[in-house]
């Protein structure tokens, strides 16, 4: 998909191994970023949309600081700025790098077999976790990212 996509934008042609390369270097650059600034003290100078816009924390509000403290080895401020990070986001992370490498060792994607309704399910979990963060109660305090100045990155 990811290779489609950027041979129609450029116009080349890019093998597998190219592309799983690339991807490698930009998740790579993006980690080095993130892992390199606080963005509790620097922040990334964006605030998420869906903060800014509608004032409610989308399922991936605190997920910049969630990384930064997972690259310093701080799983429970990670987990506390945003749980799914942990959850999801790792494990995608995850397969990500191991089936690039996969691709650039032995030149094919490695397949990844699904149950079909599973993408029904994550939305769904990923709905009701963005309901809980945002219901206004004592109680979901903890579903919700440690309040940080408002202009800081997410």
């Amino acid at each position: 998909m990811m290779r489609d996509a950027l041979r129609s934008i450029f116009k080349i042609r890019l093998s597998d191994r190219a592309v799983a390369g690339l991807a490698l270097a930009v998740v790579g650059l993006a980690l080095l970023a993130i892992g390199s600034r606080d963005p509790r003290t620097h922040g990334l100078g964006v605030l998420c949309p869906s903060r800014r816009w509608l004032g409610i924390y989308c399922p991936g509000c605190g997920s910049t600081r969630a990384t930064y403290d997972l690259l310093h080895g701080d799983i429970i401020a990670a987990w506390a700025n945003n749980p799914a990070t942990l959850l999801l986001g790792v494990p995608v992370a995850l397969w990500l790098v191991a089936s690039s490498v996969v691709t650039l060792v032995h030149g094919r994607r490695p397949r990844l077999t699904l149950p079909n309704r599973l993408g029904l399910w994550l939305a769904g979990a990923l709905l009701l976790y963005t309901i809980a963060r945002n219901i206004p109660h004592a109680a979901f305090d903890a579903w919700r990212p440690p309040v940080v100045h408002e202009t800081s990155g997410s």
